[in-house]
């Protein structure tokens, strides 16, 4: 907590490497208290201060509630929804057996102009094999061909 008091007051980027290490190191509390200095100084999180909370609350830790938090609040302040956000989460909600959701995200992130990559297929194919739902490749193979150009 010491940066957050000194005399070069701390920008978004320290702020996020704080929370990842104290994410990293299951620091909830420590967490809690960098998100309150970081509003309190005018110090906003960003789409990737996002991120390193979904990642740790949703995909690490599998606290559902709280990351819907974090999203609602991400959509709330503007920070939009990146590659990053999208490829953990659906990673967290293949973890849980929640395959229709995956797939809404997938409409989702079409709509919005964010193009999947390899490790987004990779997570999808993953959850559908840890699901004992591989005969579903063929409409990820669908969702698939929606964001190729014809």
């Amino acid at each position: 907590m010491g940066v957050m008091k000194s005399r070069v007051p701390p920008d978004t980027v320290t702020c996020s490497s704080l929370l990842h290490g104290y994410c990293e190191n299951d620091k909830a509390g420590e967490v809690t208290k960098i998100l309150h200095e970081m509003i309190k100084s005018c110090c906003f999180p960003n789409t990737y201060t996002c991120d390193i909370l979904l990642h740790s609350l949703w995909d690490k830790g599998g606290k559902l509630s709280s990351a819907i938090r974090v999203l609602k609040d991400m959509d709330e302040k503007g920070c939009g929804k990146n590659l990053v956000t999208y490829n953990s989460l659906i990673r967290g909600l293949g973890r849980k057996g929640q395959i229709y959701e995956m797939y809404g995200l997938m409409d989702e992130m079409k709509e919005r102009g964010v193009s999947p990559n390899v490790d987004t297929y990779n997570n999808l194919i993953s959850c559908l094999c840890d699901n004992d739902r591989a005969e579903d490749i063929n409409l990820l193979d669908e969702k698939v061909g929606e964001f190729v150009p014809a």
